[in-house]
């Protein structure tokens, strides 16, 4: 499996069988081959997470299909592509080609994605996240772990790649919603997402993992790519 950083929340993944691309909605690529199916993924309709850029830029694939989060309107998918488009939202099942893919719900907007692929596990966490702001009542940080906590529960016990947001905004809370993971799951290898080109916090959080048996992946820069087992 090879696994390409994109920008911001957006990965590639490249398996034996088929293409992943999550939450692009700029930044380069690199070449995608047309010779196995690609799927586009979008966790929810926020502007750093969905573009209608995807349809002009992998419409023309032979074997694509987007798999869009139900709260991004069917207006925003040009109608020559609604039939290779689906909508998915909280706590489904679906089945496309050769994947298996389940939503989780968000504690903010949309969904995250569950794909399994054979023996292979991957999480994208979207926003799905415990967003402990400092200026937010009391009341509402504890309703905010509680409903994360809940989601993250439904998850499988092992993950082999889970896309983590890692947000500097939220200060010495920028891993927690990372750490409340991999207390509850064993997780192989941890890529930070969504730290708005702030890559020391991949150092922060390797630092402060660092006797947990996941690897953290270290993010330096875009178009950074991985060969995992």
């Amino acid at each position: 499996m090879q696994i390409t950083y994109i920008h911001h929340s957006s990965f590639l993944v490249e398996t034996e069988l088929s293409w992943l691309l999550f939450d692009y909605f700029e930044g380069e690529l690199p070449p995608i081959g047309k010779d196995k199916p690609l799927y586009v993924f979008s966790s929810h309709r926020h502007a750093d997470h969905f573009s209608p850029v995807i349809f002009t830029k992998f419409g023309d694939y032979p074997q694509v299909c987007f798999i869009l989060s139900s709260d991004i309107s069917p207006k925003k998918v040009p109608e020559d592509l609604l039939g290779k488009t689906h909508f998915m939202k909280k706590g489904e099942k679906m089945e496309f080609g050769t994947l298996q893919v389940e939503t989780l719900r968000s504690t903010d907007e949309g969904v995250a994605f569950l794909v399994r692929e054979e023996e292979r596990t991957i999480y994208h966490a979207g926003d799905l996240n415990n967003w402990f702001w400092k200026g937010e009542d009391k009341g509402w940080n504890a309703q905010m772990e509680k409903n994360y906590r809940k989601e993250i529960a439904k998850l499988p016990d092992t993950l082999e790649v889970a896309f983590v947001p890692v947000d500097p905004r939220l200060e010495e809370a920028y891993d927690l919603g990372a750490r409340e993971l991999l207390e509850n799951r064993e997780i192989t290898y941890l890529f930070p997402m969504h730290f708005w080109k702030d890559f020391s916090v991949c150092k922060r959080l390797q630092a402060t993992l660092g006797s947990s048996s996941c690897t953290v992946m270290q993010i330096e820069h875009t178009q950074q790519n991985w060969r995992l087992p």
